[in-house]
């Protein structure tokens, strides 16, 4: 109990973080930011953020990010040498020839291993230049968050929910461009989650993968 006692300003600032994201009042962005003023108070209070402290967590901060974008520049120049060169179309081609498992390939064969040698970032940055178009190849069954959110949007209104005009107006012109619902459509809408069903909805022919990539659109 003492123990517990001594860590409840890190579990107050969980709390505060996932419960404000889960409870639609911000964003995981802004989640992010609460969570930093968080702990950044309680370093405060309990006197461990002094003016060395602060400046050396500047240093660091601007060294990781300087190191992120070096990464980033040679996952720029990366992409461009696979897009001369037509690598990942070529992978693609031949795994879909070889009728590999989409999980074996995917996870087991490659992202397990990478994991464990490399950080995400540079994992991703490096790996979804081929990776997209084999995953593409494969038979994922892909589904956007716009289509997502095209579907729960139908369900709800179908549902009888009400919605003033010009919120109605707002969904509908975002709905029609293909981009994702804002924070404040989907709360008007009342959209929370998504089931089985929505994506059996979305996928009718691909049953039997239970789990469905949300791509950004």
């Amino acid at each position: 109990m003492a123990a517990l006692i001594k860590v409840w300003p890190v579990l107050g600032v969980f709390l505060t973080v996932v419960g404000g994201i889960y409870g639609g009042v911000f964003t995981p962005t802004e989640g992010a930011a609460v969570g930093a003023f968080g702990t950044g108070l309680i370093a405060w209070l309990a006197g461990g953020l002094t003016r060395a402290t602060l400046a050396d967590s500047f240093f660091v901060t601007a060294k990781s990010t300087a190191m992120i974008f070096f990464i980033v520049l040679g996952a720029a120049f990366y992409n461009g040498f696979l897009a001369l060169t037509q690598v990942p179309q070529e992978i693609a081609a031949w795994v879909v020839e070889q009728g590999f498992s989409p999980w074996a390939v995917l996870i087991l064969v490659f992202y397990l291993l990478l994991g464990c040698l490399m950080d995400s970032l540079s994992m991703i940055l490096l790996t979804i230049p081929i990776f997209w178009p084999v995953v593409q190849g494969l038979d994922f069954g892909m589904v956007s968050m716009a289509e997502m959110h095209a579907v729960r949007t139908m369900e709800a209104l179908a549902k009888g929910v009400a919605l003033a005009p010009d919120m109605l107006a707002s969904v509908q012109a975002t709905l029609a461009a293909g981009v994702e619902l804002t924070r404040e459509q989907i709360s008007a809408l009342g959209l929370r989650g998504a089931t089985q069903a929505h994506w059996h909805g979305l996928i009718p022919n691909k049953p039997r993968f239970g789990l469905a990539f949300w791509c950004s659109s």
